[in-house]
């Protein structure tokens, strides 16, 4: 009787001990961070920045104590940004099963993606993080023209079939960078039928110039080949065509913008 007693007794102590380590477990706030990890997606034309929400979650069984989140970025150029972060630097509970929202802002400044890093401090100086990326930027120039050309598949057409031979006529091309990050235009070619760029943009009785200039005169000897366009920054070139009385046939040539 008295050795059952004692075993009865040692196993008693044994289950109250455990079971009181594990209260103490559930007892305690956990952190997760949600999505694991934060990418954003494609910019739209007209979109000059996107916004982004991570969900800082307690899934333990104890009050989660935070004492604050910022975003580091790998990028010298600050494109990744936290809104009220000022709100998100102060000391306080996060309850079992609830969650705070923290948004996280996108402007970018130039074509290349981003990472960087979240982090989330607790009470205790211990830190969790996620990282952050971004897409590239894709470059959208809008090309017009005076007068207006026509859309096709490969491109816009512009037409001089009213030019009276020995005449001059003039069409203006705008680039216009629609894009939040520069556009860099590296080449701007007349084509020879060859397919190579004509040396100072003549060929076939073309002719292209920059500027808004009304003769081929005006034209500056070394034509601009390259630029670059911030947003909403425009280039005007004229192009100019004149038809030779001894041209029997149509001539056509294609502009092409790198």
């Amino acid at each position: 009787m008295t050795s059952f007693k004692i075993l009865f007794i040692y196993c008693l102590c044994l289950s109250s001990l455990y079971g009181c380590s594990d209260l103490d477990a559930l007892s305690t706030g956990e952190l997760a961070i949600l999505p694991e990890r934060l990418t954003f997606g494609e910019l739209a034309n007209d979109q000059q920045s996107l916004t982004a929400q991570v969900q800082i979650k307690n899934i333990g069984r104890g009050r989660l104590p935070v004492r604050g989140v910022r975003l580091v970025e790998e990028d010298s150029q600050p494109e990744l940004f936290l809104l009220d972060a000022d709100d998100l630097n102060r000391e306080r509970f996060i309850e079992p099963d609830d969650f705070e929202i923290v948004e996280v802002e996108w402007t970018p400044t130039d074509t290349q993606p981003d990472t960087a890093r979240l982090t989330v401090t607790l009470g205790d100086g211990s830190e969790t993080s996620i990282i952050v990326t971004t897409s590239d930027v894709d470059p959208y120039l809008e090309v017009t023209s005076t007068p207006e050309g026509r859309r096709t598949m490969e491109g816009l057409e512009l037409s001089f079939l009213d030019a009276a031979p020995n005449r001059v006529q003039s069409a203006t091309l705008t680039l216009r960078s629609l894009s939040l990050a520069p556009v860099e235009i590296g080449s701007i070619c007349l084509l020879t039928l060859d397919g190579e760029c004509a040396d100072d943009a003549i060929d076939g009785g073309f002719r292209i110039c920059s500027g808004l200039l009304d003769s081929p005169v005006d034209c500056a000897d070394n034509f601009q080949t390259m630029a670059s366009l911030g947003r909403l920054e425009e280039l005007t070139l004229t192009v100019f065509f004149q038809a030779s009385v001894s041209d029997l046939e149509l001539s056509s040539r294609r502009v092409r913008i790198e």
